[in-house]
C-alpha cells in the first residue's frame, strides 16, 4: 500500500523485528540529508511541522535534537518533554503513592507540567514518538542504543546527545497528533516486561555509579516490584474481561 500511495518512499524490509532502535538506526544509515526525523506509525504530522523544525535548527546551531508539540486525538495536549528521571520519580510515577498524591512535585518536575507548553524551551529529553535530529549530533551520540528493544531508547539517546555537548529542545511551533498506545496495547503483558527491562538498563547504564550499594539495591528492587505489580494488574483485568464475556455468553443462551 505504501509503495502504491507513496511511490517515492524507500521501504526497508527485514526478516524479523529488530526493535525500535535498531530499525531506526538502519533507516538513518539509508537516509540522506542533514536532518533526520523519526516518527511512530501512530503519529500524524500537522502541515508545516517539518518546516518549523527545519527553521528551529537553522536558528539554533546548538540544537542537536528537537521535538514537536504532541496532541491527543481529541486535540488536547499530550506531554512529550521530560526531565531525566530520579529515584523519587520512580516512587511516584504510576504507583500507589502517585495515585494518593497526584500533584506531587516529583511527578510535576519529571513531566514538566508547570511551564507554558506554547513556548519553546530546552529540556532534558523528548518522547521518541516524533524526534528530529541533526545528523552531526546523531552520529556523535552513536545513534540509538540497540540494547533497548523498546522503551527508554529516546531517554537514553537524548542523554547521550547532551553528553556530546548538544541541546535538546521542545518546539511547539511544530505539532503532531499521536494515538498513544496504538501498538503497545496489543500485547500489554509483553510490553510491560519490555518497559521495565528498559528502565533497568537505563538505570544501570547511566545512574548506577552515582549511588551507594543500598540505594542501588533499592532502585533495582523497586523496578522489579513495580513490574510485578503491573503484570498482576494486567492479569486481573484480563481475568475480569474473560469472566464478563463468559457471563454474557451464559445470558445469551
Amino acid at each position: 500500500m505504501a509503495r502504491t500511495v507513496y511511490p517515492q518512499t524507500r521501504i526497508i524490509q527485514e526478516a524479523r523485528n529488530l526493535g525500535l532502535g535498531a530499525g531506526a538506526n538502519r533507516a538513518a544509515r539509508e537516509a540522506g540529508g542533514d536532518l533526520l526525523i523519526f516518527a511512530n506509525p501512530d503519529v500524524t504530522l500537522l502541515p508545516g511541522a517539518i518546516t518549523a523544525l527545519q527553521d528551529f535548527f537553522a536558528s539554533h546551531p546548538d540544537a542537536g535534537c528537537c521535538g514537536p508539540k504532541l496532541l491527543n486525538p481529541d486535540g488536547s495536549l499530550q506531554p512529550s518533554c521530560r526531565s531525566f528521571p530520579t529515584l523519587l520519580t520512580g516512587f511516584f510515577r504510576y504507583t500507589l503513592l502517585g495515585r494518593l498524591f497526584p500533584r506531587n512535585r516529583f511527578t510535576r518536575q519529571y513531566l514538566l507540567t508547570d511551564f507554558d507548553h506554547e513556548q519553546a524551551r530546552e529540556v532534558d529529553w523528548l518522547s521518541g514518538a516524533c524526534l528530529a535530529l541533526r545528523r552531526q549530533a546523531w552520529e556523535q551520540a552513536g545513534g540509538f542504543d540497540e540494547g533497548f528493544f523498546m522503551f527508554c531508547e529516546d531517554t537514553d539517546l537524548c542523554y547521550r546527545i547532551r553528553q556530546a555537548g548538544w541541546k535538546v529542545y521542545y518546539v511547539p511551533a511544530a505539532q503532531a497528533y499521536h494515538k498513544r498506545g496504538a501498538s503497545t496495547d496489543q500485547a500489554v503483558a509483553r510490553m510491560t516486561l519490555a518497559w521495565h527491562r528498559s528502565m533497568l538498563r537505563f538505570y544501570r547504564k547511566h545512574y548506577r555509579a552515582r549511588y551507594s550499594l543500598p540505594a542501588r539495591a533499592l532502585a533495582v528492587s523497586g523496578i522489579c516490584a513495580r513490574c510485578l505489580a503491573a503484570l498482576a494488574k494486567t492479569a486481573v483485568f484480563a481475568l475480569r474481561g474473560r469472566l464478563t464475556h463468559f457471563a454474557k455468553t451464559l445470558r445469551a443462551r
